[in-house]
């Protein structure tokens, strides 16, 4: 990985009392493949009267056998060094546009050189920023103010070179990488992990997208991914993803009992977001497809074997109906027209041909609370709370959700409490990944 230092130029740089410049320590002990330098006016006249800086980091580089690629910005104009809201601003700008153009670089800050208002802003954007930087200090060598003995006017910088102290070498690293946590990104953590608790993966996939990759892990980002494409119904997405990191959150797995178990987890969900009229819509597909399991169960009769299927629905099959005159008989006793295939239809052919009284009765109280709130919820502009449902059903939504599990109880889907939380359980893993 690169490594990118970003450096202001202060009045102990690039060498002072025959010792590294924090600068030209940092520069010492990381190696950067690129050097930028942050010149202010004052500056500016130093290096253009005798090239100091880049004379000593050529030095360097030689004693090092590389050579650093450095790009001075000269600031002649720059003369209000205590402004820290100007620095933050071009500071930030010059680091975003760095890591636009190498998202991949490690970006070294040195805070210990230029003016306080400087190293105040580089600070503060290493804690704040949305990318990852390191920020770094340098010591003095005697662990307090440097007592600057050069004239800064009519520097030597061949002379100080040739003297310096920090090219022995067993030279102290004088280099402290502040350890600060980046609270920008723990602020997008904790978005995520806000997110994720509420089930709103898309909000929480759409931070982990614009955080630094150095902040959070592909892994992280895959799972919450996942989760996302699972609360869509995208089984496949979501199983890939599983069998790339080997982690099973999958209890049921059956071929015809696992669609409906990912339905009902789905609904669960809706229900705990106090989505009632989605809940409520929702309802009438696992219900379809409860009946469905059940005809084929209890009755000997799989319509799937009747229907076609087409993007707006399920229609008979007529021909394929009149090779069971029994079934056909029923279906034009049921309705006037054998078109598409509807919950009331499945319902009444459960109600004549399955002889389970048990999946019988479960399936009939289902198909009433249906009836009762459904088409109402779909067809018209009203506000569904808790207390609508309660009133049109005589049933609460968590005992209509007890309804439908005791219809897949009864069809052999037996979801045990822990199956019905994998959603938590996911999510508490998502939070150790973050």
């Amino acid at each position: 990985m690169n490594k990118i230092l970003f450096s202001p130029i202060g009045g102990t740089d690039p060498i002072t009392n025959f010792r590294d410049g924090a600068m030209l320590h940092i520069t010492r002990v990381y190696q950067p493949d690129r050097i930028i330098l942050f010149l202010s006016k004052e500056m500016v006249d130093f290096h253009r009267k005798d090239n100091r800086y880049l004379f000593c980091i050529e030095q360097l580089g030689k004693k090092l056998g590389r050579k650093f690629n450095v790009t001075v910005i000269e600031n002649e104009d720059l003369v209000e060094v205590q402004r820290f809201d100007y620095f933050y601003q071009e500071f930030r700008d010059i680091i975003r546009n760095v890591k636009m153009e190498n998202p991949e670089s490690n970006v070294l800050l040195n805070i210990s050189s230029g003016t306080p208002a400087m190293k105040g802003a580089l600070h503060t954007l290493s804690v704040l920023s949305e990318f990852s930087e390191h920020a770094i200090q340098v010591s003095t060598p005697h662990k307090k103010l440097n007592e600057i003995h050069e004239d800064r006017n009519e520097y030597d910088a061949e002379f100080l070179w040739e003297y310096n102290e920090d090219n022995a070498s067993e030279f102290i690293n004088r280099c402290y990488e502040e350890k600060g946590m980046n609270l920008f990104s723990e602020l997008q953590k904790d978005n995520v992990k806000k997110h994720i608790s509420v089930f709103d993966y898309q909000a929480a996939r759409r931070i982990s997208e614009e955080m630094d990759p150095h902040h959070i892990t592909l892994k992280a980002k895959g799972f919450i991914i996942a989760a996302e494409a699972r609360q869509r119904l995208d089984i496949r997405t979501f199983d890939k993803i599983m069998h790339q990191y080997s982690t099973d959150f999958t209890p049921i797995k059956e071929g015809d009992k696992r669609p409906i178990y990912e339905f009902v987890l789905g609904l669960r969900l809706k229900l705990i977001r106090k989505e009632y009229a989605d809940y409520i819509r929702a309802i009438s597909p696992v219900i379809s497809d409860l009946l469905l399991l059940s005809l084929k169960k209890f009755a000997g009769i799989d319509i799937k074997n009747y229907i076609y299927r087409r993007e707006t629905g399920d229609f008979w099959n007529i021909d394929a109906l009149r090779k069971n005159p029994e079934l056909y008989k029923a279906l034009t006793e049921i309705t006037d027209k054998i078109t598409y295939v509807s919950t009331h239809q499945l319902s009444s052919l459960m109600d004549r041909f399955c002889h389970n009284p048990v999946v019988r009765n479960s399936a009939a109280e289902v198909r009433e609370v249906e009836i009762k709130v459904r088409n109402i919820a779909a067809h018209e502009i009203i506000s569904i709370d808790e207390s609508f449902i309660k009133t049109k059903t005589g049933h609460t939504p968590e005992k209509i959700l007890k309804l439908i599990l005791g219809l897949m109880q009864a069809n052999q889907i037996d979801v045990k409490d822990d199956q019905m939380t994998i959603y938590e359980r996911m999510n508490d893993y998502i939070v150790t990944l973050l």
